[in-house]
């Protein structure tokens, strides 16, 4: 069989009837790839195809875990849980076929958000909330084709276990090591992500659906914070703090706008199940009542969901990195329509709102958008450029780059609303994290012939520059012209260092790069007068 690589490991170029694309992510025993499934009219749907790592092949444990998680998958139907589409076995090699999402992980959308410092909308939380919990209602009720309970509790949601598509449906993936009635277990059996777990799924106790919904509600405080509750802790400490009532705390002491949530996730993190939710379905009605409007709470998900997506991609680009497997002509597709959503009113919004080099340009609440998307019609509508103040005048001389439509750029919200309040820049802590560093343009204007470096980092990592530390980081700091030394000191102690080459009068993003372990150094750009 022949095989490809990405450089670090073998692929195989077929598994059974599916052509093996790209892998797409790493898990504890099993590798997930983009796959196709071929047919005898050359149609080839996007799949994909999960198979067990050669090291837990052999185990008995983990291909029955796998088993078991393709016959719950195939038993169960529902919009926000990933379908199983098929099993099969070649060889020594077993695979799980699933629905293909295209979509951002909820780790991804976080770690995003916290890099460029942009608040996820409470609204977007609690939406992406309740569907989650209507999907857990639905795995924990369900039963199987004689009609007795499965008893199913999932006990893995975590971030990266939870996907948004393009549509803003949010899907559950991974039942591998969920937990049935119908299996048998051993007592004492701790198994799911420390940082997620409930008390008693840490202590080995009897889990049961409430212990998903302490789970999720751990996810949706760090989606509110834009941090890892439990970020460094070890198993012990994380057993102490879950009886000493940590989370329950953590999520009484969110700040507005998240003080509606707060009191919501509060009822979900209750050190003793008993007095939690009675179900995912009273916990998603709390979270349903936190939305003024189902539908543009939506709308409001889609976009803010949309605009993530376009920032991975922007930073892709500008570090020369291709945006999937597509290469090169994925670049001229994104070039084209945005990483998420269909063409509509808003996509075209959103497509059009980039300045030189991909930088966003965007209002930073949803009910802001519509003011650019009318200035933008209006453009188009009479050909008449009208800014407003000497910022705008200054964005609409920039040159759009080639990654972007051939349209002007829009007015630059960031100088005609506040900023967002800056928060905690932590990543998500999961397995399939990406680290996509950003930059947004210094207000400061440097001295002629001088440079801006823009620097983004996670909390555990600090910047050096020519030996001094750089205190301004997520602000532009003024250089010189040509080479410096820049140095990041991680929270471990170890130290990465990089040479940069300041451009004269132009700004470049400097960030760490958490899956590479490296110093990231953005494509240099015109600072605007």
């Amino acid at each position: 069989m022949a095989a490809k690589s990405d450089g670090n490991a073998p692929w195989p170029e077929r598994i059974g009837r599916y052509r093996i694309v790209r892998p797409l992510s790493k898990g504890g025993m099993a590798l997930v790839f983009e796959a196709r499934r071929e047919t005898a009219v050359n149609v080839a749907p996007r799949v994909a195809l999960k198979v067990i790592l050669p090291d837990y092949a052999a185990s008995d444990t983990f291909r029955d875990l796998f088993i078991n998680e393709a016959w719950l998958g195939a038993a169960m139907h529902h919009q926000n849980l990933v379908q199983i589409q098929d099993f099969g076995q070649e060889g020594d090699r077993y695979y799980l076929v699933m629905e293909y999402v295209e979509g951002l992980t909820l780790s991804k959308l976080i770690a995003t958000a916290a890099r460029f410092h942009v608040p996820i909308p409470l609204p977007v939380v609690a939406e992406i909330g309740r569907q989650v919990c209507e999907g857990l209602h639905y795995a924990h009720q369900a039963t199987d084709s004689a009609g007795i309970p499965l008893g199913l509790v999932h006990r893995d949601i975590k971030p990266s276990n939870l996907i948004i598509n393009r549509d803003g449906t949010v899907k559950i993936l991974d039942f591998g090591i969920s937990k049935g009635s119908l299996r048998a277990e051993r007592v004492g059996s701790v198994k799911g992500t420390w940082g997620y777990m409930a008390p008693e799924q840490a202590a080995g106790e009897k889990v049961r659906p409430q212990t998903d919904l302490f789970s999720l509600a751990i996810v949706l405080w760090e989606m509110a914070s834009r941090r890892t509750m439990f970020k460094g802790k070890d198993e012990g400490e994380i057993k102490r703090l879950l009886q000493a009532d940590h989370a329950e705390r953590m999520a009484s002491a969110l700040e507005p706008p998240y003080a509606p949530l707060a009191r919501v996730l509060a009822g979900a993190l209750k050190r003793l199940g008993d007095v939690r939710y009675t179900n995912a379905a009273e916990f998603g009605q709390k979270l349903a009542n936190l939305l003024p409007d189902p539908m543009t709470a939506r709308e409001e998900t889609v976009r803010f969901v949309r605009d993530m997506a376009e920032r991975i991609e922007e930073e892709r680009l500008a570090a020369g990195q291709p945006g999937g497997a597509a290469g090169a002509a994925g670049k001229a597709r994104a070039a084209r329509t945005p990483a998420l959503g269909r063409p509509s009113v808003s996509s075209r919004e959103d497509r059009s709102s980039r300045g030189r080099g991909g930088e966003r340009r965007t209002l930073s609440g949803a009910a802001q958008r519509p003011v650019a998307s009318s200035a933008l019609a209006g453009l188009v509508a009479i050909g008449v450029l009208v800014w407003v103040g000497q910022a705008v005048w200054a964005a609409m001389n920039e040159p759009v780059p080639a990654v972007t439509d051939a349209r002007p750029p829009p007015v630059d919200a960031a100088r005609l609303v506040a900023p967002p309040v800056p928060g905690p820049s932590t990543p998500a802590a999961s397995g399939d994290e990406e680290s996509v560093g950003g930059a947004e343009p210094s207000s400061a204007v440097p001295p002629s012939g001088a440079s801006v470096l823009l620097f983004r980092a996670a909390d555990d990592v600090e910047f050096y520059l020519d030996g001094k530390l750089v205190s301004a980081v997520g602000d532009g700091v003024s250089v010189a012209s040509g080479g410096h030394v820049v140095m990041a000191r991680l929270g471990d102690g170890r130290t990465v260092t990089r040479r940069v080459e300041a451009a004269a009068g132009k700004q470049q993003s400097v960030s760490w790069d958490v899956g590479s372990a490296a110093i990231r150094v953005g494509t240099p750009r015109e600072i605007a007068p």
